[in-house]
């Protein structure tokens, strides 16, 4: 999540990001999504060789045993979609699921 917050900060020039996160019975699920200029995705056998900060997002998700998956197009945005698989159910005192909006601050 960091690493996607991060690439929001420095390079995305969006007005707002969301982060949502959803926890089924057997899937961690997290959705980071900004509105910014968004860029063209290169071809994920690609990411890794070619030092992509998305390239460490998707081995993480790997190592965890889940997938990294990247939408975006120049000018609309870009949400990553990160599903991990988990051994055991959510615990009961956090919700389902939870959603954050945060909006860059009016100059």
């Amino acid at each position: 999540m960091q690493e996607c917050l991060n690439n929001v900060v420095k390079h995305s020039q969006a007005h707002s990001a969301t982060v949502g996160l959803r926890w089924t019975a057997d899937t961690l699920r997290l959705t980071i999504s900004d509105d910014g200029r968004g860029f063209q995705t290169p071809d994920p056998t690609l990411l890794a060789a070619a030092g992509f900060g998305l390239g460490n997002i998707a081995q993480r998700a790997r190592t965890l045993g889940g997938t990294a998956t990247f939408d975006s197009e120049p000018g609309r945005g870009t949400r990553v979609i990160v599903e991990v698989r988990t051994a055991r159910s959510r615990p009961s005192i956090l919700a389902d699921s939870q959603t954050q909006t945060f909006r860059k601050p009016s100059p």
